[in-house]
């Protein structure tokens, strides 16, 4: 299983790169045609900044992708260790957060430096705002995401057919946030 879930992840990863390269040597050929919206400086910027978002889009994918082979390959197994994880629900609960924690950090220095330097010109968000919303975001998530992580487990690990349960569990709570957003 999980070398079926490695493969489909590795093409999803390849298509991912190819389209973004293709989409690199498409925006470069372009930049050498005459614009015919913009004027010819802000044509030329515009083609540099979506080169720019393609690269940073290519770095993020193979971080992820390295992340990802981390955690299949031992990584999920040493944060049971760690946690001694006995297989209750709270625990399996815990583990679910601590991975969402850990994959958060990781990758906060992307979020960071696509907030403050690559999109700074289109933003005015100071880093007071930008914690206060992380700090805000990871309360919600801990609060509702920990609730919803503990249902579910509690679903796997007591009803027959939890499938079905589980998909109409998180089925109905994305109508509802659908629904009031």
């Amino acid at each position: 299983m999980i070398i079926l879930i490695s493969s489909i992840y590795f093409t999803y990863v390849l298509a991912k790169l190819y389209i973004s390269t293709a989409e690199i040597s498409f925006v470069k050929k372009s930049m050498r045609q005459e614009p015919v919206v913009l004027d010819a400086k802000a044509f030329l910027e515009a083609g540099k900044y979506k080169i720019s978002n393609e690269h940073f889009g290519v770095a993020r994918t193979l971080f992820e992708y390295a992340l990802f082979l981390v955690w299949i390959g031992g990584g999920l197994a040493w944060l049971e260790r760690l946690l001694g994880t006995g297989g209750t629900i709270y625990e399996s609960t815990l583990f679910v957060l601590i991975f969402v924690a850990i994959n958060y950090i990781l990758s906060l220095p992307f979020d960071l430096y696509s907030t403050f330097i690559k999109d700074k010109k289109f933003s005015n968000i100071s880093a007071k705002t930008y914690i206060l919303d992380q700090i805000k975001g990871a309360l919600l998530f801990v609060v509702l995401g920990g609730t919803i992580i503990l249902a579910i487990a509690w679903i796997i690990g007591n009803l027959p057919l939890w499938w079905i349960w589980g998909f109409l569990t998180i089925f109905s709570v994305i109508i509802f946030i659908n629904m009031i957003y």
